[in-house]
């Protein structure tokens, strides 16, 4: 599961990110805004889980270690109880998302970037 995420982050940051370079797609990618705002909210899913999977290999290796030397029966029915709440949590953290609107516009330059309207949205990506 977290090679998936891992492998699923880099694809979809590679096609958020260099995307909107390509020339020909340009014109096509203005005419469909939403597309960016289901792509961010895809990436913001994608990066959200891969840190809490993370987190969470880090903190059962711990566990483990501990473990060995104490055993515990209600922290490891604790621990299989939460394991099942992993691919969910990182909804709550993109739930701010879900109301936001992104924007794409043409730089000076001629490229293509896209941003959050809402302030409250832009504060909380910076904040996480």
């Amino acid at each position: 599961m977290v090679s998936f995420a891992d492998i699923a982050t880099i694809i979809n940051t590679f096609f958020v990110s260099k995307f909107m370079f390509v020339e020909a797609w340009k014109p096509w990618i203005f005419e469909h805004q939403g597309l960016h705002h289901i792509l961010w909210l895809i990436s913001g899913y994608l990066i959200y889980s891969q840190g809490i999977f993370h987190s969470a290999i880090a903190i059962n290796r711990c566990w483990v270690s501990f473990s060995l030397t104490t055993a515990n029966s209600k922290m490891g029915k604790l621990g299989q109880k939460m394991i099942k709440v992993l691919p969910i949590l990182p909804f709550t953290i993109l739930s701010v998302r879900f109301w936001g609107h992104t924007q794409t516009v043409y730089t000076p330059t001629g490229d293509l970037t896209s941003f959050y309207v809402e302030s409250f949205i832009k504060n909380v990506c910076l904040f996480l």
